[in-house]
Order: C-alpha cells, then structure tokens, then sequence
C-alpha cells in the first residue's frame, strides 16, 4: 500500500476512533475492503453498503452533536 494511502487511513481511523469504537469497524470496511478473498461484485456490494452505514452513522453523531 502506498505511503500516503496508509496515511490517509491511519488518518480517518484515528478520527473515527475519537467518535467510537463501533464507528471504527466500519470506517476500516469502507477504506480498506474486507481481507477474505470474495468475487468483485460481492465485495462492492459489501463496501456499498459499509459507506452507506458510514454516512448513516456520521449523520447520527452530527444531528446529537447539533441538538446539544
């Protein structure tokens, strides 16, 4: 993986750890792929949906955040 990738991601999972844990299993999801071998549709699938629990998620924590 190249250098700035990698720190790209390091970057968004720090961040999203600071918001919560739970946040963080996605977030990895969603920039990294899933490790096990799968075919390429299958695995789009699973990033679709991944970003679109992310989305969800960070939409949540902002609303609470805008309510307080």
């Amino acid at each position: 993986m190249p250098k700035k990738r990698k720190a790209l991601i390091d970057s968004v999972l720090d961040r999203a750890g600071d918001v919560g844990g739970d946040l963080l299993g996605i977030t990895r999801t969603v920039l990294t792929g899933r490790k096990k071998k799968s075919s390429t549709r299958k695995l789009a699938e699973s990033n679709a949906r991944a970003i679109e629990a992310l989305a969800l998620r960070l939409d949540q924590y902002a609303r609470r955040d805008q309510a307080q």
